[in-house]
């Protein structure tokens, strides 16, 4: 008998046009490792909550349970660039309490559809590059604002070819 198929997914802020080609020019300000890997524009985003594998009957349960919240819009600023001590390259956002109090809500969410948080070392930030031991941020960079609207389900597809498949957008007034 083979196993229930399943998607890997995450609960994410997916940013528009403006602020996804703001973060690429930030990009380009950096100093790389070229053995690296820059995230693609297609892929920038601030994950909320990463679930892994989901079957489809909890995904359903998932899907119900985030139509019912939504979202006052607030006003992120991307601001600190940082490299990790694990490669990887990213862009934090000031701290919001809108943000945080979005992601307790989330949580709650997933509780009630059966799947439990990851609540514990979230750092909120927008992945620039991986593997990148040698990167180096800008000296000074101008913020991003991201006016938050709204957060998405989203299908990480592995393999080759790798992407990210918005399946559905919940919470925009």
């Amino acid at each position: 008998m083979s196993a229930a198929p399943t998607r890997r997914l995450f609960i994410g802020l997916m940013p528009d046009d403006a602020v996804r080609d703001a973060i690429v020019a930030h990009q380009s300000h950096w100093y790389w490792d070229p053995r690296g890997r820059r995230t693609r524009a297609a892929k920038l985003h601030l994950t909320l909550h990463f679930l892994g594998e989901v079957d489809a009957a909890s995904e359903q349960a998932l899907r119900e349970s985030l139509a019912g919240e939504s979202v006052a819009p607030f006003d992120l600023v991307l601001r600190t660039p940082a490299r990790w001590t694990n490669h990887i390259a990213v862009l934090q956002p000031d701290a919001h309490p809108a943000l945080d109090d979005l992601r307790a809500r989330l949580a709650r969410r997933l509780l009630r559809a059966g799947l439990e948080p990851h609540m514990a070392g979230w750092a909120p930030h927008v992945t620039l590059a991986r593997d990148v031991p040698n990167a180096a941020p800008p000296e000074a960079m101008r913020p991003i604002p991201w006016t938050v609207t709204d957060f998405a389900l989203v299908w990480s597809r592995l393999g080759r070819g790798a992407s990210y498949e918005v399946l559905e957008r919940y919470g925009a007034g």
